[in-house]
């Protein structure tokens, strides 16, 4: 039986990011399918990517996991079918603050591309239902296995 596996990224607020250029979203993409196939997760999936502000982060932070604080990536997960897709499952929104990943790009000595699909494999991770606070062991092996790596 052939493994069928299908995925979709929307992506906002991409353009306002010089270097985010269809290259390295396609990198991004082909990574995403890696994990989805590796997990043998078949089906079609569609999630949305946005990049924001640490304002809007922080304010996304403090509503949703009651932290008044910026932080880097936060994954929204949704189980809902969409009506009009066939066979496409919504996963989620991951929402990346475009000043961290420049700030932990400089920490961890890489490039903000690097940075940028880390956090967009560390939420995805997230949004197919793995938790590195509830399951720190399991974490570590996905980690391992699929995160692009930091230098």
């Amino acid at each position: 039986m052939k493994f069928q596996t299908q995925l979709q990224l929307q992506w906002y607020e991409a353009k306002k990011i010089s270097w985010l250029n269809s290259q390295i979203q396609n990198q991004i993409y082909q990574n995403l399918l890696t994990i989805l196939k590796k997990l043998k997760i078949r089906g079609g999936f569609f999630l949305e990517i946005e990049l924001v502000s640490k304002t809007k982060i922080q304010k996304l932070n403090q509503e949703y996991r009651n932290e008044d604080k910026i932080t880097d990536v936060l994954s929204f997960p949704t189980l809902i079918r969409l009506q009009d897709a066939k066979f496409c499952q919504f996963l989620g929104t991951i929402y990346i603050c475009t000043d961290k990943i420049i700030k932990q790009a400089k920490t961890f000595k890489q490039s903000p591309e690097s940075e940028l699909k880390f956090l967009v494999q560390h939420g995805f991770l997230h949004l197919l239902g793995f938790d590195h606070e509830q399951n720190p062991k399991i974490w570590q092996n996905l980690e391992k296995k699929f995160l692009f790596p930091r230098k």
